[in-house]
């Protein structure tokens, strides 16, 4: 677990989530998927829909689902016209809130990487830290 204190991309992180923590209070929080990804996503032969897969479910800040579609669905350049469509659009802190979480989920699956002692996931994990810093960074 060096690697955590070392890496300047972790304390980078770190950093960020201290700073963006007080954005992520004092909100109403809702039923939240918490694994949204395709795989989780079955469409009826009429068109409809479905979100399967609610083992992770938690009544959490809808950012913290918000963050994880946006980031492998969405070009970021669309997020903010994402956001509206879905009728968000007077929320001054939702990108704040949607990097605490998307930063806290990395390094949660950083350290879940480094225990099973997969090192190429481990990297990726990193580069993908590194780019959420980037655009953290890009924000202020």
């Amino acid at each position: 677990m060096d690697l955590l204190k070392e890496n300047v991309d972790v304390q980078i992180a770190l950093k960020h989530l201290e700073t963006l923590l007080p954005k992520t209070r004092g909100q109403k929080l809702v039923v939240c998927h918490n694994d949204l990804n395709h795989n989780n996503l079955l469409m009826s032969k009429n068109g409809s829909l479905y979100l399967i897969d609610w083992d992770n479910a938690t009544i959490a800040d809808p950012a913290s689902d918000f963050g994880l579609i946006l980031k492998w669905y969405i070009p970021r350049d669309e997020w903010r016209n994402w956001l509206k469509n879905y009728g968000i659009e007077k929320d001054d802190h939702i990108l704040e809130r949607m990097y605490w979480y998307l930063i806290h989920d990395s390094l949660h699956y950083l350290i879940w990487h480094l225990k099973r002692k997969e090192p190429a996931k481990v990297m990726e994990r990193l580069r993908g830290l590194k780019e959420l810093n980037d655009q953290v960074e890009e924000m202020f």
